[in-house]
């Protein structure tokens, strides 16, 4: 029967009330505890968004020891330099959400700008509120409409707040006060926050209060010398590289990408034990990781004393030493992951990758950092004297070869110098010529003589080809070269240098600029040097260097071409990279080098050019009646006849 009071009250009223007392009571309720990696596997959802699989999360064996980590209230410190493609993001998000519906604690997490924030809400935080249930019931109002509680900026749960912030403003460090502090991409932030101080020193103030403080940094790495996660990692107390167990002896071996061997290119990649030599492939890799473990590398020679040295995560996330005896925490740990355990990417695909890669600087660096989750170290300045003794006669094909041509030209006060290159598949340069042309540059009738010398098809045997872009340094005389680029807008480009020691190698715009009216373009100069200097040192392949036997490609040619270094200075304590020459030595040729590489990035980015060689003309057939008329033998014998 049904009571007085509710027939007396409409039933939409009663269950509004029971919701309500429902909701208030939930803080209360007591559940069981749970470890991060145990309650993901329970809760956490892979949204198709963000996802490359959409469905219930499934945590790896490598990534468990991982979350156990995060979720052990004994440690402060986390500091992951990782590879790309580890479900390190996915981590994170399951972090957030156990720390919201499972074990409430108020979160900020920074990524490296205001826009990657708002990205990385639309694209995570969003979807994950939508699918996650028991992060949802916890969200105060619909998580499906902006509001307030529910902003890009910040999500307020029953018993906790979440903020997202980009980390490029001293503002967005204040004002906070936090249980745990996230930094995703650390790399990616500016080393100096407005004068301020590096990030995570700021950011982890946020935490300074809390009972359970805790400030997780992950990122891929970059240079080694302005790495913030790899100068982070550096201060941890002990760093854990994921170790397979051997499916031939059981032991425990740190699998490295000089472990992986190749016989040919077509050829199963595989890797070696270093204990017991026994040969693994990647069909072996679920056994390997499903009896791994994260372990400190040995610290000794001797491998019966290293052994007893090393720590490791157990299977409940405590740590232990070479004798199996747990030890307390230490309030920061490190971890070191590159693609060699990942499931998501097969060794074939890690060897196959390195081979397209190992001939350009900054494909390699890329795999370098987001393959094998290392820092990138610049190599050794080239030196001029052994460039100029690789000075060529070229072959007689190179007119077929060379399937685009590109110039960069540098302006000074009295003269204007220019680097004419010559392109071959695989990026393989071959330089056409350096020129200058000494006149004062501060009347236009200067600039009009450079427009009709650079626009000019270049002659390469019997060949005459235009070049596809021709780039004019405009830091300097500004007006004029706007002037004369915009008289052949799609060839003659203007360009400025980034100060930048991280930005791309081109900007190119998606169109002409209003004021100016050309299509102004922002080089990486610090990224082109680097890849130079790197194809410098090339003897053969793609990427390679040359030069001909020419007055213009005389020893001031090649000290020009490598006379900056590059060096690491301290800016009120932070690394800054920069590039360095001495006094008195010029640098036009290099420039004009970078120019030219810019040009070509142009060229083959945005407007559609590509580096085929150029097939030879085919002769055409010949009457073998005519050709015998026609034909001039002195051959004694036929003289005769």
């Amino acid at each position: 029967m049904p009571s007085r009071i509710s027939r007396l009250v409409p039933q939409t009223y009663v269950r509004a009330l029971n919701a309500a007392i429902a909701r208030a009571l939930a803080p209360l309720a007591i559940e069981l505890p749970q470890s991060l990696p145990d309650w993901a596997d329970e809760h956490f959802y892979l949204s198709p968004e963000s996802s490359g699989v959409q469905g219930p999360w499934v945590t790896q064996a490598p990534q468990r020891g991982v979350m156990l980590l995060i979720c052990n209230d004994d440690i402060r410190e986390i500091t992951i330099k990782k590879c790309a493609r580890i479900g390190f993001t996915k981590i994170l998000m399951a972090a957030i959400a156990y720390y919201t519906a499972h074990k409430p604690r108020n979160i900020v997490i920074y990524q490296p700008t205001d826009s990657d924030a708002d990205e990385f809400v639309k694209d995570e935080i969003n979807p994950m509120l939508r699918d996650v249930g028991a992060l949802r019931s916890r969200m105060r109002g619909n998580p499906e409409v902006q509001g307030k509680g529910n902003t890009l900026a910040e999500k307020v749960f029953d018993s906790s707040i979440l903020h997202i912030r980009g980390g490029k403003s001293a503002r967005a460090y204040r004002r906070l006060t936090k249980d745990i502090v996230i930094y995703d991409e650390l790399d990616g932030f500016d080393r100096d926050i407005e004068g301020t101080g590096d990030p995570v020193t700021l950011g982890d103030k946020r935490v300074t209060s809390s009972p359970f403080k805790k400030s997780i940094r992950g990122s891929t790495p970059e240079d080694a010398a302005t790495s913030i996660i790899q100068a982070t990692l550096d201060t941890a107390r002990l760093v854990f590289e994921w170790h397979f167990a051997c499916v031939h002896c059981a032991a425990f071996v740190c699998f490295k990408w000089g472990h992986l061997h190749w016989d040919d290119r077509d050829a199963e990649p595989y890797g070696a034990c270093a204990k017991c030599g026994g040969i693994w492939h990647y069909t072996d890799l679920r056994e390997l990781n499903q009896g791994g473990r994260w372990q400190t590398p040995p610290a000794a020679s001797d491998q019966a004393e290293a052994d007893e040295l090393v720590h490791y995560v157990d299977a409940d996330g405590q740590i232990r030493d070479g004798a199996d005896m747990l030890i307390d925490a230490p309030l920061h740990v490190g971890l070191a992951m590159w693609s060699g355990w990942s499931p998501f990417i097969t060794w074939r695909e890690l060897r196959d990758e390195f081979l397209q890669a190992k001939n350009s600087q900054l494909k390699l660096k890329a795999f370098v950092n987001t393959r094998l989750g290392e820092c990138w170290t610049e190599g050794e300045r080239p030196g001029w004297e052994s460039l100029h003794a690789r000075r060529e006669h070229y072959p007689t094909d190179i007119e077929h070869r060379i399937g685009a041509v590109t110039i960069g030209a540098d302006v000074q006060d009295d003269r204007f110098e220019w680097q004419l290159t010559g392109w071959s598949a695989g990026e393989e340069s071959w330089s056409l010529g350096y020129g200058r042309l000494f006149v004062k540059t501060n009347t236009p009738d200067a600039f009009d003589e450079l427009y009709k010398v650079l626009n000019r098809p270049v002659r390469i045997g019997t060949r005459s080809i235009m070049p596809a872009v021709v780039a004019i340094d405009s830091g300097h005389k500004s007006d004029e070269v706007y002037r004369i680029c915009r008289k052949n807008p799609r060839v003659f480009i203007p360009v400025k240098g980034s100060s930048d020691a991280r930005a791309p190698a081109v900007k190119f715009p998606r169109k002409r600029g209003q004021s100016h009216r050309t299509y102004l373009t922002i080089v990486g100069v610090s990224q082109i040097k680097s890849l130079v200097y790197g194809r410098l040192l090339l003897d053969e392949g793609d990427g390679r260097y040359h030069w001909p036997v020419a007055d213009d490609h005389g020893n001031e040619y090649f000290q020009q071409l490598v006379s900056e270094e590059k060096r690491t200075r301290y800016v009120k304590g932070h690394p800054s990279v920069e590039w360095w020459k001495p006094a008195g030595v010029g640098n036009e040729v290099l420039d004009c080098n970078v120019y030219a590489y810019a040009a070509l990035r142009i060229a083959l980015d945005y407007l559609g050019a590509d580096l085929a060689p150029v097939a030879p003309p085919t002769p055409a057939p010949v009457d073998p009646a005519k050709a015998w008329h026609k034909r001039k033998d002195t051959s004694p014998w036929l003289r005769g006849r």
